[in-house]
C-alpha cells in the first residue's frame, strides 16, 4: 500500500504524498552545445515550482535533474556508459561527476533564489549499481531532508558499479 492510502473511496493524506517532479536534461541545457545551460529556462522552472510548493504548504516534494549537455558530453568522450576499467576511465569517472556537479550547483542555486529550501543530495554517494542497473539506494538522507522540511534535488550523475567499476 501506498503512505497515506487508507483503501477504495477513501481520500490520501496530502501530508504523506510525495511529488517527484524531473527537469530534463534537454530542458534544463542546450544539448546542441557542450556545457551550455539554459538559465532563462531553469530560473522560470524554479519560480514555478516555488509558487507550487507556496501554493501546496502540506505537500512534500522530490526534484531531480538530469545531466543534458554537461554529464553526457563528458561521459560519451570516456565511455563511463561501458563502464570503467582503468586510470583514463577513472579521470573521466571524476571529471563527469564533477560536471554534473556543476549543472546541479547552477540548479541549486536558481530553487535557492526562488525561495525553496532545496539541498543538493548526489546519487554517487546514495546508490549502488551492478551491470549498469541501480541495485540499492540508501533513501536515509532522502527522507531526512523531508522530515525536516527540506526538499531534496538528486540529479544525472555517475555512480559506482560492482561488475562495471563505475557508470553514468
Amino acid at each position: 500500500m501506498a503512505p497515506g492510502w487508507r483503501g477504495p473511496g477513501r481520500r490520501r493524506n496530502e501530508r504523506n504524498m510525495i511529488h517527484y517532479i524531473k527537469l530534463g536534461g534537454s530542458l534544463i541545457t542546450d544539448k546542441n552545445k557542450p556545457l551550455t545551460p539554459r538559465p532563462l529556462v531553469i530560473q522560470r522552472l524554479a519560480r514555478e515550482i516555488a509558487a507550487a510548493y507556496r501554493a501546496h504548504p502540506e505537500r512534500r516534494f522530490i526534484l531531480g535533474h538530469g545531466s543534458g549537455s554537461y554529464g553526457h558530453v563528458v561521459g560519451q568522450k570516456y565511455a563511463i556508459r561501458e563502464g570503467v576499467e582503468d586510470a583514463r576511465g577513472w579521470r573521466g569517472f571524476a571529471e563527469t561527476g564533477y560536471i554534473a556537479g556543476q549543472l546541479n550547483r547552477l540548479v541549486l542555486a536558481a530553487l535557492l533564489r526562488a525561495g525553496l529550501p532545496a539541498v543538493s543530495l548526489p546519487p554517487s554517494s546514495l546508490v549502488a549499481c551492478a551491470e549498469g542497473k541501480i541495485v540499492s539506494f540508501h533513501a536515509r538522507p532522502v527522507v531526512s531532508a523531508l522530515h525536516h522540511g527540506l526538499i531534496p534535488l538528486l540529479f544525472g550523475d555517475v555512480a559506482f558499479d560492482e561488475t562495471r567499476g563505475g557508470v553514468i
